[in-house]
């Protein structure tokens, strides 16, 4: 009997439909379920199905439920907000794509049928996916200090520049004015570094990339580096006293001159990928790249 945890978000009326068929398929299948507690209490009325789950809320709760794989229904937002469940527990995420682009879910809604018999086969490989860890003097985000896709320093008044500081490994590497910079993952360079101009990198790449945003100098580019790499930031100009650190979409203004170190993540995070997918396929499904008639 397969354990698995039950996450998500409801992004449109349409979507209790599909989950009460998600159920119902697990249900005859026989794997035992477990579903986050405000997920459900959200979706409790809607339910058309009385099954006999099992509750979490935090991450030490999942733990020790300790499902087989954990399935995320809604777009990759919602693959990220998993992470807080997730943290270093290293459970396989099965995405569900109830979202628009849909880069990190392995399968879809009309899909799901299929997608399950190989997960209880067995019949998948796993991604694991590099993180980037934040430390500061503060620890403004305390112990949950990580991202999947990128760390974002933005200016918090965009009239003005913000000057930022970055060494590589100690070696001075260039002073950057803007509207901020991003240190991305291969995971999230198809996120917001992909749309600040930024290179695209496979999920196995040993690489991490800084893209400055909106840069006041037309000769400065997107860099990719080892993730070996140990990066120091340093806001220097910042005349209206705060600018904004982004983990993902977790967000803390910064009011004091504080060093920012961005290295790799001791542990990953696990996809789950489905037979005959792979990332080259999710580029030209969700880029279009197929499109172009002379293909």
């Amino acid at each position: 009997m397969m354990k698995i945890a039950l996450f998500g978000k409801k992004t449109d009326d349409g979507f209790m439909k599909s989950f009460n068929f998600f159920i119902k398929e697990l249900s005859l299948r026989e794997c035992k379920l477990s579903i986050y507690q405000p997920f459900y209490q959200e979706i409790a009325s809607a339910l058309q199905f009385d099954n006999s789950f099992t509750f979490f809320s935090t991450c030490k709760e999942l733990k020790t439920i300790a499902p087989d794989v954990f399935i995320s229904f809604g777009g990759d937002g919602t693959i990220l907000d998993a992470l807080v469940l997730i943290q270093d527990s290293l459970i396989p995420v099965l995405g569900v794509n109830f979202g628009r682009l849909g880069f990190l879910s392995a399968t879809t809604a009309e899909e799901f049928s299929e997608a399950l018999s190989q997960l209880l086969n067995r019949e998948y490989e796993l991604d694991s996916r590099s993180l980037l860890r934040l430390t500061t003097q503060d620890n403004p985000f305390d112990a949950f200090n990580y991202a999947l896709n990128e760390i974002s320093i933005l200016n918090s008044y965009p009239p003005k520049m913000l000057s930022i500081g970055v060494w590589i490994d100690n070696y001075f590497l260039n002073n950057y004015w803007g509207d901020g910079l991003i240190v991305a993952t291969p995971t999230g360079s198809t996120a917001y570094n992909m749309s600040c101009g930024g290179n695209i990198l496979t999920p196995s790449s040993k690489n991490f990339i800084i893209t400055p945003i909106a840069p006041h100098n037309l000769s400065i580019r997107s860099l990719i580096i080892s993730d070996d790499s140990k990066i120091k930031i340093r806001v220097h100009e910042n005349r209206y006293d705060s600018y904004t650190i982004v983990l993902d979409s977790r967000i803390k203004k910064i009011t004091e001159p504080v060093d920012i170190l961005i290295e790799k993540e001791k542990f990953n995070f696990n996809l789950v990928r489905l037979k005959g997918k792979d990332f080259f396929q999710t580029l030209r499904n969700k880029l279009l790249w197929g499109l172009d008639k002379r293909n």
